[in-house]
């Protein structure tokens, strides 16, 4: 199996250099790492290559709502452009603040091959304490599902989405049709059979804290974690929040 592994980043140079970090450290020989880099001014492409093969593109900034959804059509078109179709196995589309564990690989492509359904690696507190219906969601699937994974008609986690290379083909050919343009990322469920599976421990943690959307550790953190996202949580945050150095998180990670 092979994967192509795409991370937006904008600035926020320690958690971008934590997330690509783990994320060429956990992914297979076979898999590549795209890095869409958007005029980043902390950082240049040199630094960024030593994870992954480097895209420059450009947003408004001040249209920052429509960009999150913008980079992810961007992705999907470029997928089927340049014939990625044919290369990989798999599109994995993560964020510069998702921290993943070791073992998201192997779990992912095992709910894949269980479901034939999209998965997304995480569910997040966000979505389960502001909205009702993803909070009925989640608890009619705690009840009905007893397997590792659940099987769920909306997405409670945007920041993790894998899908096969065909599935990509689809929503690539839909979009010819629908305009995804103004859609946010996760609505674009919608054009993934509406349903998907995530695992029933998260496979990531979300350190937005300073991003797009708010200033708190917790507001986007993820529902149940595996035991090594749990350990590691409060020294990436201690890191971030400049407590610790990096050499003491990097030998906890």
């Amino acid at each position: 199996m092979k994967i192509r592994i795409d991370v937006p980043v904008y600035n926020r140079k320690n958690i971008t250099e934590l997330c690509l970090m783990q994320l060429h450290k956990t992914k297979a020989p076979q898999d590549e790492i795209y890095i869409y880099n958007d005029t980043s001014t902390e950082y240049d492409n040199e630094w960024l290559s030593q994870w992954g093969k480097v895209i420059n593109y450009t947003m408004p900034k001040q249209d920052r709502w429509r960009n999150i959804h913008k980079i992810r059509s961007l992705a999907y078109r470029d997928f089927v452009k340049n014939n990625s179709v044919e290369k990989f196995d798999f599109l994995y589309m993560t964020d510069n603040d998702a921290f993943h564990d070791p073992n998201w690989r192997e779990e992912f492509i095992k709910i894949y091959q269980q479901t034939n359904l999209p998965v997304s690696g995480y569910l997040s507190n966000f979505m389960y304490q502001n909205y009702a219906y993803y909070k009925h969601q989640l608890n009619l699937a705690n009840t009905t599902q007893d397997n590792n994974f659940r099987t769920l008609d909306s997405t409670g986690g945007g920041i993790s989405i894998f899908l096969s290379a065909e599935k990509v083909r689809y929503i690539v050919t839909r979009m010819q049709y629908v305009d995804m343009e103004d859609m946010w990322d996760c609505l674009t469920w919608g054009y993934l059979s509406n349903k998907y599976a995530v695992p029933v421990k998260s496979y990531l943690e979300h350190f937005g804290k300073g991003g797009l959307h708010h200033n708190s550790w917790d507001f986007e953190r993820a529902i149940a974690p595996t035991s090594y996202l749990e350990s590691i949580r409060e020294t990436v945050i201690n890191y971030l929040e400049d407590k610790v150095t990096k050499s003491e998180v990097l030998q906890k990670i």
